[in-house]
């Protein structure tokens, strides 16, 4: 039962986004741009079903690491991605480290402010000198004219789906935030920027303070 939930949350995302084919190629424009060698690790944080490992992994060419703390995600990723490092361990997690890369794509909408604090703590012990912190989430519109968009917005699981303030000053506490945009995530991945059916995302490339 583990095994087909963590399939049918996995499957869905896939239908709604065409195999994620526009945030897979967001999160590919972003890393590229940093210039990682070849086989630098990067450590995927809040990984889930592990959606985006192909394209650290294999695309971008990266020594990947899972980390999430639903072990039933992780057993599924586990299943389909052979050639990547999951774990629930934090421990594992920072032998295996420090990372050239931390990505945290879409799930600090799930934790709390203090206890996101802790994480931002976590993924700055973890991140190596010089090393790039991509932070990815869901925007909330303060003032959002569309009434679908309002509806669709209702479907999100997470609590915790914050302002574009809320998010820099969630993330300014531990790290300088170097560049910052927003791109769009439609449904099906259409190139229809102006369907009610999306979300828009932050995107903040990030350096640890010292």
């Amino acid at each position: 039962m583990t095994m087909l939930h963590a399939f049918l949350n996995d499957m869905a995302q896939r239908v709604l986004s065409v195999n994620r084919l526009q945030p897979r190629n967001d999160v590919f424009t972003c890393v590229s741009r940093l210039g990682l060698a070849h086989e630098a690790p990067v450590l995927d944080f809040g990984c889930g079903t592990g959606l985006f490992a192909p394209t650290l992994a294999k695309k971008c060419r990266l020594a990947y690491t899972g980390y999430d703390i639903d072990e039933k995600y992780l057993g599924y990723a586990k299943t389909i991605y052979p050639f990547g490092a999951f774990s629930t361990s934090r421990s594992f997690v920072e032998a295996s480290g420090p990372y050239d890369l931390v990505m945290a794509n879409c799930c600090f909408h799930h934790i709390a402010d203090e206890s996101a604090q802790d994480e931002m703590a976590f993924i700055k012990r973890v991140l190596k000198p010089g090393g790039t912190f991509l932070f990815i989430d869901i925007l909330k519109k303060e003032h959002d004219p569309s009434r679908l968009h309002r509806w669709f917005m209702t479907l999100e699981e997470g609590k915790f789906v914050r302002l574009e303030s809320q998010y820099i000053r969630l993330v300014s506490g531990k790290f300088l935030i170097n560049r910052m945009e927003t791109r769009r995530s439609v449904l099906f991945s259409l190139p229809w920027k102006s369907c009610p059916i999306h979300n828009d995302l932050i995107f903040l490339e990030c350096e640890a303070r010292r």
